[in-house]
């Protein structure tokens, strides 16, 4: 079945003025983001705009440094970008803004690029999380902690861009990023959401119930989609909007979350009627982990959790899959370590999350 690389194969001659965006165009622009641009295009939103073709020619000198991305992350995830520039259809979109921000300090891993299309509309796209420890901290804490400083962060972007560049505005992400998206959609002034023609969740978490029904997202959510493979478990974490979308995926399980195995057919994802059987009882499971402990309980939980990835020294996933036996060992140690309320509400919330389901399950 055809994929998004067929679609630009297939696409990739026809202009934006020959076909309108699409839904698909958004996923590849979401991906075009974890492309590192430092020192390539300019992260002032209001500076002139580097070409995607100069901005990849000059990215190729430097990509032997920065092709890596991290344990999690496949490299092909780069050659969607590499394929976009060869197309007539992404060649002369205008690149600027980007920035690569990661603060230990305030526990905040933010990327983002803006990309200035020949339709004279603007894609602000916030990319997901990358290898480093900080920004998986942070995702923990986006279950249970609204706003995290990346959702400030992406707001301010968001209003920066807007006052820079004219035009419709859409927004979106991949993974976290997608979550950024919906968050400062919601949460920009009303003037700046009139603009705003689309927002996509690219197979990122939602957001807590409570933010579903404020009235700032509210008068957004017409405008809001998310994608979700059917296995998806990152798209299961938290609420969707009321548009959602299940994409069918040629891959299993958290590899569904690589936009690559996601099937396209003309312009659009395949869709499915449902979620697959491991989706919905994964979805059961995470909710009932997530809203069964009181905000205590959860805080206490990252305390602990973080006290024991601290405990190897590891700055980034592929410092923690490294030196196994080692960092197993300071993870025991890290974990003996703790005091036994920390330890005892580790282990429920633990068996909560593998528990839950088949407790959430027997009911129905």
């Amino acid at each position: 079945m055809s994929n998004l690389m067929d679609y630009m194969d297939w696409r990739g001659d026809v202009t934006f003025a020959g076909s309108p965006f699409s839904e698909v165009d958004n996923i590849i622009l979401a991906m075009t983001s974890f492309v590192d641009f430092s020192g390539i295009v300019p992260p002032e939103l209001n500076s002139k705009p580097v070409g995607f073709s100069a901005a990849m020619k000059k990215y190729a000198r430097v990509s032997r440094e920065r092709d890596y991305l991290g344990v999690l992350f496949p490299p092909e995830m780069l050659d969607i970008a590499r394929r976009a520039v060869e197309c007539e259809r992404y060649r002369n979109i205008g690149l600027v803004g980007f920035v690569n921000q990661v603060d230990e300090a305030e526990l905040m891993q933010f990327a983002a690029l803006t990309f200035i299309l020949p339709d004279d509309t603007i894609y602000v796209a916030f990319r997901g999380t990358d290898d480093t420890i900080v920004g998986w901290k942070e995702d923990i804490r986006l279950g249970f902690k609204t706003p995290i400083s990346a959702h400030l962060r992406a707001v301010a972007y968001l209003e920066e861009a807007a006052a820079y560049i004219d035009g419709g505005i859409r927004v979106g992400g991949h993974s976290k990023g997608g979550n950024l998206a919906m968050w400062a959609a919601a949460h920009c002034p009303d003037l700046l959401q009139a603009r705003i023609l689309g927002v996509y969740n690219n197979d990122g978490p939602g957001i807590l119930p409570e933010v579903l029904k404020e009235q700032s997202f509210l008068a957004i959510a017409d405008r809001v989609v998310s994608f979700v493979p059917q296995s998806s478990i990152i798209g299961a974490i938290l609420e969707q909007g009321p548009v959602c979308r299940i994409v069918k995926s040629n891959a299993h399980g958290i590899m569904q979350h690589d936009p690559l195995s996601w099937e396209v057919l003309g312009p659009r994802f395949v869709y499915l009627e449902e979620r697959s059987k491991f989706g919905k009882h994964f979805e059961e499971a995470i909710k009932h982990w997530i809203y069964s402990m009181c905000e205590e309980e959860k805080e206490r939980f990252a305390d602990a959790l973080f006290s024991v990835i601290d405990s190897t020294g590891a700055r980034t996933l592929t410092d923690l899959s490294q030196a196994k036996i080692k960092n197993f060992n300071q993870i025991m140690k890290a974990m003996r370590g703790l005091d036994k309320d920390s330890r005892s509400m580790m282990l429920r919330t633990i068996l909560k999350l593998f528990g839950g389901g088949r407790e959430v399950k027997d009911k129905t």
